[in-house]
């Protein structure tokens, strides 16, 4: 009986060894992986530092103002800049809303249509006012149009206000 049990004992023995060399070779090697990965992290890093350092470096305004001057380019002048009128936004590509029922998604329906009619109003009025008289009432008619867009937009932009 003692034998078998000096065996048994003995085997257990030489299993454990064999477990814990193959415990050893297995923590071995993931520690070899977080190396790895640890020398890869700090690359990243160092790659990160390196292009945004690149970044400050090619993004400063006085660089980019003397490449752009060196092409012609310039500051927008006021002939640049062009009033839509009603034939302008009439050639956009795209379906135009039809009267009255205009659709902005998450606008409740009476405020899409009205901003659709402010901006409707404001074409036709730059269109219809030649003489000094009729350009004044325009641009009265457009700064009403204008303040009541942004008292929508507002109320809008309120929380809880987008929904319908």
């Amino acid at each position: 009986m003692s034998r078998l049990l000096t065996l048994g004992a003995g085997a257990m023995t030489i299993a454990a060894a064999v477990a814990l060399y193959a415990m050893k070779f297995d923590t071995r090697r993931v520690e070899g992986e977080v190396h790895g990965l640890e020398r890869a992290i700090e690359k990243a890093a160092s790659d990160i530092a390196v292009l945004k350092a690149e970044r400050a470096y090619l993004g400063r305004p006085d660089r980019i103002d003397t490449l752009a001057r060196g092409m012609g380019l310039g500051p927008a002048r006021e002939t640049q800049y062009r009033r839509l009128d009603a034939r302008d936004i009439a050639s956009l590509p795209g379906p135009a809303p039809a009267r009255g029922k205009a659709r902005i998604e998450g606008v409740p329906a009476e405020d899409a249509a009205r901003l659709l009619s402010l901006i409707e109003s404001n074409v036709a009025g730059s269109d219809a006012a030649s003489s000094e008289a009729a350009q004044s009432a325009a641009d009265e008619q457009a700064a009403q149009s204008e303040a009541e867009a942004l008292e929508i937009a507002r109320r809008l932009l309120a929380p809880g206000g987008g929904s319908p």
